[in-house]
């Protein structure tokens, strides 16, 4: 099972005031199987209630897309080519759970054996299952009246618990560089920034560096990325800080190694004033 990439939506809602910090989710954000076509696999997810009085969950999918600009997209379930959303069945709903208790919310992932083009899945599928804790004077909460509406602003903590499907021994892996380049940052910082894009089939998760030469050809830097998860079709950005190069000119050497071999890299000259 692969480290997860931790996700946590906050938001704002025209409902009332309320803390949400009593329900957390106890298990990997990001649950990672490797299959094969044609199998039933099951997971969990363990959620908690820290408070003294009885909480509740509600539970639904999304589709999720990230791409470097700083885009998420939370989408319907099943809109994404490699959604798996429709292979999960959750067991409930709802969780209503009890002061100092846990609760599992269990699922299935039924990976077909033929996919609606007439092909075998390939490569990584994933979607996401949302956990978000309903207020006791929510209108969604049991026991109040739906139709009542109150009105105010909270903050909502929702839990995105990504569940990802990868085929054994499908898939390709590559990578596109999306765009390199030196920039000011708004505080006057000089940043390095590298978008990548997952180009590929299969989840990577790759190690990022960037080596900064002088016109003489002597290393004077190296950088190392973020870890960050890349499912295919998306694209990240690592921002890489120079404060410590002197003006001049550079070439920029950046390296992807998306494991064994599959090592991309791209060159870039720039300049510092």
């Amino acid at each position: 099972m692969k480290r997860p990439h931790l996700l946590v939506l906050v938001l704002l809602g025209l409902l009332p005031a309320w803390s949400t910090a009593q329900v957390s989710v106890l298990s990997s954000l990001a649950q990672d199987y490797d299959v094969v076509p044609g199998i039933q696999y099951s997971g969990e997810i363990e959620v908690h209630n820290d408070g003294t009085a009885v909480r509740e969950v509600r539970v639904y999918q999304t589709d999720y897309d990230f791409q470097s600009d700083g885009r998420n997209v939370f989408g319907d379930p099943g809109s994404m080519t490699r959604s798996n959303a429709p292979w999960i069945q959750f067991s409930t709903d709802r969780l209503r759970i009890p002061p100092g208790t846990s609760q599992m919310l269990q699922y299935t992932v039924e990976i077909p054996a033929e996919l609606p083009d007439g092909g075998g899945p390939n490569g990584s599928y994933w979607s996401i299952l949302m956990l978000e804790p309903i207020p006791e004077s929510d209108p969604l909460a049991l026991g109040n009246d739906p139709e009542q509406v109150e009105f105010g602003v909270r903050q909502v903590i929702r839990y995105a618990v990504q569940v990802a499907t990868h085929v054994q021994g499908t898939g390709t892996r590559n990578v596109e560089f999306a765009g390199v380049d030196a920039r000011s940052s708004e505080s006057g910082q000089l940043m390095f920034d590298v978008n990548v894009a997952n180009t590929g089939e299969q989840m990577i998760r790759p190690t990022v560096w960037a080596e900064f030469y002088d016109p003489n050809g002597t290393l004077q830097k190296r950088i190392d990325g973020s870890l960050l998860r890349m499912y295919p079709g998306t694209s990240v950005r690592h921002s890489m800080p120079l404060d410590s190069l002197a003006a001049g000119s550079y070439q920029a050497l950046v390296v992807v190694d998306a494991g064994g071999n599959d090592v991309f890299g791209t060159q870039v000259a720039f300049d510092i004033e």
